[in-house]
């Protein structure tokens, strides 16, 4: 196998955006253009114009709803026409700009169903910070967000959003990124990608083929599909290369012909300290984690490599591999094939399928994936694992004090848990810290 691909650290991205050097305050809800921004009176279309023209700078925003209103023109086909000089439809981001909310929830753009909400373009380089999007809709790519340049979530919430038209592929409900994307402290669900005929649904959540990095974040309840019920990662569509710690994907789901409910992975792909649980694949053999295509797709090019993660509660298989795949000190278990009590759980599939696996605790299912600890599948939520719940501000998976997961880690493990939390600790008294398999580190016996 290939050594994967390792992402600079996204500290490089926010050190790629300077410091603004000026504040533009928007004192209207309306969706107004007049090309300036005034102390008196300054729109969010016109404060981002008037940023578009300086080398950088700060857009500060108030409690209460911002709400697109200028609707975009239409050809002869009544299709939307994409305007990209931020004179109506979605906002678009030509230099480096910072824009600052009052809270998730708080500080809401929500763009009407007439248009995504913000469009960056490749030379943009956009920071958002404490807001909502919710209310987008294109036919094309990215609902809420399309990044083709540079962007950085901090405490953003994308929510709601849909990307869906008529023999067009919808890529991206939540956010389509081909460009660097860093989403950090976010929360991105309840996004929609429908295609039509054989145009798939695509990304629910997050549809990528730049950089990507997800870190302490929440990604769920985002949906795809499409005519002929085919979807594909419905959480994140991943072509490009990505890095995903410290998170969840947790109750996505795919159509019944579809693949990938948490993730499809078609590109380079790291997974950290992260949980994905209680994702619906489809019943023709989706899971939660697809590792490469069933068609269409090169599979000796696609590599994962997933570290300290729980995979278990899903629907469908917990893990379909048909690519490249190493699994390190993780849990595989719990997981049901479609709408049954039939134990789910990892399947490598094809002649392209390479794996690996070192410290994975396996529940059995008679699968043809190999790991170091094998337990009875039947026991997972009542001797190994509690079911999701929060904890210390995310959703893992508490390991049971009867869990062989506990201080059984093979080799060198992660400094902290998906929580935040340092690792190793000692988990079962024995007077020796060794790391816990899976996203969760249990502190004491």
């Amino acid at each position: 196998m290939k050594t994967i691909i390792r992402l600079a650290s996204p500290l490089l991205l926010a050190a790629a955006f300077p410091a603004f050097a000026m504040d533009l305050r928007v004192t209207t809800f309306a969706d107004e253009y007049d090309g300036e921004c005034s102390s008196t009176h300054c729109s969010l279309r016109d404060a981002i114009s008037v940023a578009n023209g300086l080398e950088r700078s700060r857009i500060i925003l108030s409690t209460g709803e911002y709400r697109l209103a200028r609707v975009n023109l239409r050809d002869e086909e009544n299709e939307i026409l994409d305007e990209d000089d931020n004179l109506v439809g979605d906002l678009d981001v030509m230099s480096t700009v910072t824009i600052v909310g009052k809270g998730i929830g708080q500080t809401i753009l929500h763009g009407a169903d007439l248009d995504r909400l913000i469009e960056v373009m490749p030379e943009g380089r956009l920071t958002l910070r404490d807001l909502t999007i919710t209310g987008g809709r294109t036919p094309h790519r990215g609902a809420g967000l399309e990044n083709r340049g540079a962007t950085e979530l901090l405490r953003v919430s994308i929510v709601g959003n849909s990307a869906s038209s008529a023999f067009i592929y919808g890529q991206g409900g939540g956010i389509a990124n081909s460009g660097s994307l860093l989403v950090k402290n976010s929360t991105i669900s309840n996004n929609v990608s429908w295609g039509s005929e054989s145009a798939y649904g695509s990304g629910g959540g997050i549809y990528s083929t730049g950089a990507l990095w997800v870190r302490d974040s929440r990604i769920g309840d985002n949906n795809c599909s499409d005519d002929n019920d085919v979807g594909q990662g419905c959480g994140i569509y991943n072509t490009g290369l990505a890095e995903i710690s410290r998170s969840v994907l947790h109750n996505n789901g795919v159509s019944s012909n579809g693949t990938g409910s948490a993730i499809l992975n078609l590109g380079q792909m790291r997974l950290n300290n992260s949980t994905l649980s209680g994702n619906t694949a489809g019943e023709y053999g989706g899971a939660a984690l697809d590792n490469g295509a069933a068609w269409g797709v090169d599979n000796t090019q696609v590599e994962a490599e997933l570290m300290n993660v729980t995979i278990a509660g899903n629907q469908g298989y917990g893990l379909v591999n048909r690519a490249n795949l190493t699994l390190r000190n993780s849990v595989v278990a719990g997981n049901r094939q479609y709408d049954s009590d039939v134990p789910g759980n990892c399947q490598n599939i094809g002649a392209n399928a390479n794996y690996s696996s070192r410290g994975l605790l396996l529940g059995n299912d008679g699968g043809n994936c190999v790991a170091e600890y094998g337990i009875d599948d039947a026991t997972t939520f009542t001797r190994h694992l509690f079911p999701l719940a929060e904890n210390n501000g995310t959703l893992v998976h508490t390991l049971r004090r009867t869990s062989a997961a506990i201080d059984a880690a093979v080799g060198s493990c992660s400094s902290h848990d998906q929580r935040g939390l340092d690792r190793p600790r000692d988990g079962n008294g024995d007077g020796l810290a060794v790391c816990d398999l899976g996203a969760f580190e249990r502190a004491y016996p």
